[in-house]
């Protein structure tokens, strides 16, 4: 054993107390303590590692949800920290057994609890779990212990996930039953491969994984019936894994227990100060979205659950008259919404995705009779800027929204209020980690078409069973489903009356109902992916992703340009307030949003007047001219007034 002479006094206290035990007690605690590892008193590391956020997306279409690929932008920014020194494996197998305590259950059982061995017992084993301190000064503490007594197993497994978070190791549950409870350690060892194979199969000619040795961490702890208390009986107490950022046990139900007195003390504390905090404290990665659901909880503590206020409001409210007579309280009160009435916007939805003029003219008027002026406002905008049933189908899309770019500048809100360097790395940085993840969802890909095409192109298939095709004796179709839904599939031009296959550029449920009936009549149809367009094939798929974002050097290994001038940063007045991070918009955008409001509060733009809720017509501020109150001129107010 390593450490100074305070360590060496302790040690001599308990090989007192060993001795003053029975035979057995004393060989086993002789045992352990010789055998005890050298590591045990190794002064604590201190790392430190920095980490980052996960963005927030926006919402999207129901219909056209596309699973996001998810970017770990942390990943660039964080070193894999760990001691390798515990990677040399030469004389690993002769050494596990050394290392290993394993209790007599004879002896164990043999001693009545309440005797005196039995209190010696327990009094060298809480000493054993005091924290020790050598004469350096550094503290020494066994989490775990051979013979440990627990009340429950949630006692026992909080502190295996309090283990596994201060060593910063993966720790799971191999057995986890009424009786036992047996965890190890995920982590894998630096250059410790048992067995590698090397190859290709014949499904997929992909190289066949090498299997790792993992980690020897063990702890295994029992009881000998459901009411008696649990001990610890096994433990191999030697970490030889690298330690990891991801964690297990780093759930946000832990983490509310760490920032609730924060919350308690400022309720409003932002998320990425907590995030800092909780990376600083224990140098784990958390997400924003797992901080927000910590945050929430915390709160609910904090504050008091939402509804559960509002259940005992009328409660609340008797208490009040009582205790404060001649009171009075109203309550307004309104009735849920009943979900089987449609709404303004699934009216509207209706008028969007309708893919033929006909449907398209038949929503509209249901809308018209639902809501006259919505409907009158919106007929003032081109149909083929935002209906379906009038766009081309050249884009080959079935997006209605700008989904794309807003999810895009969703995911650069952490990097916008870096210089302008620091911006443009966060950028090509995240571009390199999506192209990486988009490429492992390529490798996985089993079918020729993309995963999204491929969800859509099944669901199509599956309701295609419902529907019969009937051959006019040349290139078209005429399929007839129920509800009278009927229409005509070419197929010599790949198009439906329906418009979706045209549209979308993948076979509707008509169509595919019209190649069922092809394959019938023995015509050569081939293979049903050849009737989708080329821009879903996973080959097209491939062929968008093969450019890639290469990495560049460190600073000091950049070329040095020759130009004479020198950049300065443009002229930036600093506004009063907290600096903005959203986006600018731009007019289009502004006058859309605004107009999301009540429609009868709308404005004429034409005359200046604005229609109130009673129906009366006031004038707006359109045609009126600002004074100034300083220098009485036009034209601005006192804020922006100059002097002139």
């Amino acid at each position: 054993m390593s450490g100074g002479s305070g360590c060496f006094d302790d040690i001599n206290a308990m090989f007192f107390l060993v001795d003053a035990m029975p035979s057995a007690i004393g060989e086993y605690m002789s045992m352990m303590l010789f055998e005890s590892d050298e590591d045990q008193y190794q002064p604590l590391e201190d790392e430190s590692d920095e980490g980052a956020d996960l963005e927030e997306d926006d919402l999207v279409d129901e219909e056209n949800n596309v699973p996001e690929v998810e970017v770990d932008m942390a990943d660039f920014t964080l070193n894999l920290d760990g001691d390798e020194s515990n990677t040399d494996r030469g004389d690993a197998d002769e050494e596990i057994d050394e290392d290993l305590d394993v209790i007599d259950n004879e002896r164990w059982d043999s001693l009545d609890e309440g005797s005196d061995d039995d209190i010696k017992r327990r009094n060298v084993l809480k000493n054993l779990a005091k924290e020790k301190r050598c004469n350096l000064g550094n503290v020494h503490k066994a989490s775990f212990y051979v013979g440990q007594k627990f009340k429950s197993k949630k006692e026992l497994k909080d502190l295996i996930d309090d283990h596994a978070i201060q060593t910063r190791r993966n720790l799971y549950f191999e057995k986890n039953d009424k009786l036992r409870l047996r965890a190890k350690c995920r982590g894998v060892v630096v250059g410790s491969l048992s067995s590698r194979v090397v190859g290709t199969s014949k499904s997929n000619d992909k190289c066949v994984n090498s299997k790792e040795e993992g980690c020897k961490w063990a702890l295994h702890a029992s009881r000998t019936n459901e009411e008696s208390d649990w001990f610890v009986k096994t433990l191999k107490d030697n970490h030889s894994c690298l330690k990891s950022r991801k964690l297990r046990a780093c759930t946000a139900t832990f983490l509310s227990k760490e920032i609730l007195c924060q919350i308690e003390t400022d309720p409003r504390v932002p998320l990425r100060a907590l995030v800092e905090q909780i990376e600083s404290k224990y140098e784990v990665g958390v997400s924003m979205d797992k901080i927000f659901r910590a945050k929430a909880a915390a709160t609910k503590i904090v504050v008091g659950d939402y509804t559960k206020q509002y259940e005992i409001l009328r409660d609340y409210c008797l208490e009040l008259q009582a205790t404060n007579p001649d009171t009075t309280i109203k309550i307004d009160v309104y009735s849920e919404p009943n979900p089987s009435n449609p709404t303004r916007m699934d009216y509207l939805w209706k008028c969007v995705t309708a893919t033929t003029i006909p449907e398209f003219e038949h929503f509209m008027s249901e809308f018209s009779s639902y809501d006259k002026a919505a409907s009158e406002w919106l007929k003032k905008i081109p149909p083929k800027q935002w209906a379906r049933s009038h766009f081309t189908g050249r884009a080959i899309t079935d997006i209605l929204l700008n989904n794309l770019c807003e999810v895009f500048n969703s995911k650069l809100i952490d990097g916008r209020d870096k210089p302008i360097i620091g911006c443009l790395e966060y950028i090509r940085q995240y571009l390199m980690k999506r192209i990486c993840n988009v490429m492992k969802v390529m490798d996985k890909a089993t079918r020729p078409l993309t995963p999204t095409a491929t969800s859509i192109l099944e669901a199509n298939t599956s309701h295609a069973s419902k529907y019969k095709a009937r051959w006019n004796g040349g290139d078209k179709y005429q399929v007839t489903g129920v509800w009278q839904d009927q229409h005509v599939v070419d197929v010599r031009n790949n198009n439906c009356s329906c418009r979706k296959w045209e549209l979308i550029g993948i076979p509707c449920k008509h169509a595919i109902a019209t190649l069922n009936e092809m394959t019938k009549n023995s015509e050569d149809v081939t293979n049903i992916y050849r009737w989708v367009n080329k821009v879903y094939w996973l080959d097209t798929w491939k062929e968008a992703y093969s450019y890639k974002v290469h990495p560049i050097k460190e600073r000091i290994m950049w070329p040095k340009s020759l130009c004479s001038t020198k950049l300065t940063p443009p002229p930036h007045h600093t506004q009063v307030g907290r600096p903005k991070k959203k986006r600018n918009k731009t007019e289009d955008e502004r006058m859309s949003r605004s107009q999301r409001g009540s429609y009868s509060q709308a404005t004429n733009q034409d005359e200046g007047i604005r229609v109130g809720k009673d129906g009366a017509k006031k004038l707006t501020r359109k045609y009126g001219k600002v004074t100034c109150s300083k220098c009485k001129n036009t034209g601005h107010n006192a804020r922006s007034c100059t002097g002139r």
